[in-house]
């Protein structure tokens, strides 16, 4: 499986939607992994839906049609959903 670099658009404790430059196939496999400076959230997923979205600026400067899919966590370490937490999810009162 390639590495890739994605830009993280909406993320829970059960999923995220992120923008990428290549294409991912719906129904397959997915690892996430984001880097903190206190450690790692790793998380293997499946991808639910993957579509066109528009055109950006890939790491060349060159122009090319980004996607962006939706992520659904398959199973979520404990420390790493508390690493998630502490960093950027928030929770409601209610």
């Amino acid at each position: 499986m390639a590495i890739q670099s994605a830009r993280i658009l909406d993320i829970s404790s059960r999923g995220a939607q992120i923008e990428i430059a290549n294409s991912l196939q719906p129904s397959g496999p997915c690892d996430l992994r984001i880097q903190f400076d206190d450690g790692e959230f790793a998380a293997r997923a499946t991808v639910r839906r993957c579509r066109a979205s528009g055109f950006g600026l890939d790491d060349k400067s060159e122009r090319v049609v980004l996607y962006r899919a939706g992520l659904e966590f398959d199973e979520v370490h404990p420390e790493s959903l508390a690493l998630l937490a502490a960093h950027v999810l928030f929770h409601s009162g209610t």
